[in-house]
């Protein structure tokens, strides 16, 4: 039998757009909640919401089968958007710049087709739209904890990536990497920039650091395992002649072996111990890894 699925492109294009103009924050996706909800609504579907900025639907087939769920994730990042596009975000220091805006509305898109589709199988689709994907522990633990996945017989999700449009891709493994991170606060002495003798100067160290830890990933790991360690963030001073008194580093870790984990962690406390101390500094790192790497079956 062949069965003709309606990919609602127009209705998809639009939805994007319009989450991409509002975009909401980490547990702040109220409006966002809101206006999938409606859309479900609008198919005929009884939407919930397990916890407060999430929404869960189900699709019931003709019969009885196996439940299937579909997740996609709804959370914006806190950035400002610097594009002349139509649907820029209206939202100072937000922005959806990971692509939720999409995934969020390729759902709707799922659902609004399979929705027309019920009649032609069996078993039930649950649609899953998280909250909460950007801040660990994320939406997800919560979702979880709330007994989202009680009734579920196998999961599937997708981010979009820069490939060529029309091109989808699967592999059997990792699927994602696990996913952590860390911010140094190195403490040193500030002083007036031409007496560098009266300071100690934690941005000289902040600097070193971030190379040290630029070379963590091509000598110390396998080249194959995807690691990415990487420095997005430093802070330090508001005066060019001025040393300040402390610097902050934020970095992210990924990997998609568990094994090879610590050996960033080793590696990264040897090396600033070793740059902070020959500085006279003192630094401290509080330490956080995310939510377990993704695992493809087939």
């Amino acid at each position: 039998m062949t069965i003709e699925i309606n990919v609602p492109a127009a209705d998809i294009i639009k939805w994007r757009r319009h989450f991409h103009a509002n975009p909401e924050l980490s547990f702040k996706e109220h409006n966002t909640a809101k206006f999938v909800a409606e859309t479900l609504e609008s198919f005929g579907l009884a939407p919930t919401h397990p916890t407060e900025t999430s929404v869960v639907a189900v699709i019931e087939g003709k019969g009885p089968g196996k439940t299937v769920a579909l997740r996609a994730d709804m959370d914006a990042l806190p950035l400002n958007e610097e594009t002349d596009n139509d649907f820029k975000s209206t939202v100072d220091g937000v922005m959806h710049a990971c692509g939720h805006d999409t995934h969020t509305a390729m759902l709707l898109g799922a659902a609004k087709a399979l929705t027309e589709l019920k009649d032609t199988f069996n078993g039930r689709v649950k649609l899953i739209f998280q909250h909460a994907e950007e801040t660990p522990p994320g939406g997800a633990k919560e979702m979880v904890a709330a007994g989202v996945l009680e009734d579920v017989d196998a999961i599937y999700g997708m981010h979009i990536m820069n490939q060529k449009t029309g091109t989808v891709s699967v592999h059997k493994g990792p699927a994602s990497t696990v996913a952590g991170g860390f911010f140094l606060k190195i403490n040193g002495q500030g002083s007036h920039g031409s007496m560098p003798q009266d300071g100690i100067d934690p941005v000289l160290v902040a600097a070193q650091v971030t190379v040290a830890l630029n070379t963590i990933v091509s000598r110390s790991v396998a080249p194959d395992h995807m690691n990415v360690v990487n420095v997005g963030m430093i802070q330090a001073g508001q005066a060019p002649n001025v040393i300040p008194d402390s610097a902050k580093l934020g970095v992210s870790m990924r990997t998609v072996d568990d094994n090879d984990w610590n050996i960033p962690q080793g590696t990264r406390h040897g090396d600033r111990r070793e740059r902070v101390r020959r500085l006279r500094c003192q630094g401290r790192v509080p330490v956080g890894r995310g939510l377990p790497r993704g695992h493809q079956q087939r």
